[in-house]
């Protein structure tokens, strides 16, 4: 017995936009954000830093130091760790959202015409960095960098030592745009919350929602709609399950990377009696 009367209503609103990619793993669809690589320098248009004061060519690109925890099970991770845009060039990736270990290089080389001469090159690198890649966001990094860097370049190699062997070309993971009858943003409410209002166990069987917790063995039952953005339904508890003392009404929203959900809860159709809040564990 808490909060007392739960009758209606969950309206777990995901205010998510987002791209999907089928990447490499057949027949199965995957929530994506997208990295892209801007080099806005003109092939020759400046002398190599040093050398024979030959002209320039410039990559920018970034390397992949870390994966997300939940990265797609059989799904495969990029060729050589490395996004790269040469001059001149943009370049979009799609990849799973999640928290990624990134860091920004560029790598410099003289152009010459001289078959006796190998050219000189430079690689310089930011500080690694970690980047939450969200559903539907774009992170720029090259010459209109989007984030605050992490430092400035200085010469030397990335930390993975994979990174460099080849580069990743644009659309590997192709971005779409979702059906939104077929949206169903990670795992959305499957999985077990810590809340505050003691550990949630949730369950999804098409378009119906069944969530069980603790505080007074309480029970939620809901249903999605179509578009498996929102739900609806009432919560109750022990020891009548039923309104006005043991059920009410609840909102939740689902955060962009799905593990946080945020919301209140009122006695029937009341006004809100206070936060709802929870993690996935």
């Amino acid at each position: 017995m808490r909060r007392k009367s739960l009758q209606s209503a969950i309206v777990v609103t995901l205010v998510i936009l987002f791209s999907m990619g089928c990447g490499l793993l057949t027949g199965t669809s995957q929530p994506t954000g997208t990295i892209k690589i801007v080099n806005n320098h003109v092939r020759g248009s400046d002398a190599f830093p040093g050398g024979k004061n030959l002209p320039d060519a410039r990559e920018y690109g970034v390397c992949i130091i870390t994966y997300p925890p939940t990265w797609p099970s059989g799904l495969a991770t990029p060729t050589f760790d490395m996004i790269l845009a040469k001059d001149g060039q943009e370049t979009t990736y799609g990849l799973p959202i999640g928290t990624y270990m990134l860091q920004e290089f560029q790598f410099d080389s003289e152009i010459n015409q001289d078959p006796l001469y190998s050219p000189a090159m430079k690689t310089y690198v930011r500080p690694p960095e970690t980047v939450v890649l969200r559903a539907g966001k774009t992170i720029v990094f090259g010459s209109e960098r989007t984030l605050t860097a992490p430092g400035d370049f200085v010469e030397g190699n990335p930390i993975n030592p994979n990174c460099g062997g080849g580069s990743l070309g644009p659309g590997v993971f192709p971005t779409v745009t979702p059906n939104p009858t077929d949206v169903a943003y990670v795992g959305g409410f499957t999985g077990v919350w810590d809340t505050n209002w003691g550990e949630m166990t949730c369950s999804v069987d098409g378009l119906v929602v069944h969530c069980e917790y603790t505080h007074d063995q309480g029970r939620i039952d809901a249903t999605l709609s179509a578009d498996k953005r929102t739900m609806e339904g009432q919560w109750a508890e022990y020891p009548s399950y039923s309104p006005p003392d043991d059920g009410g009404r609840v909102a939740f929203t689902l955060s962009e990377d799905g593990n946080a959900i945020s919301g209140d809860w009122s006695y029937g159709q009341g006004s809100s009696q206070g936060p709802w809040t929870g993690t996935r564990k």
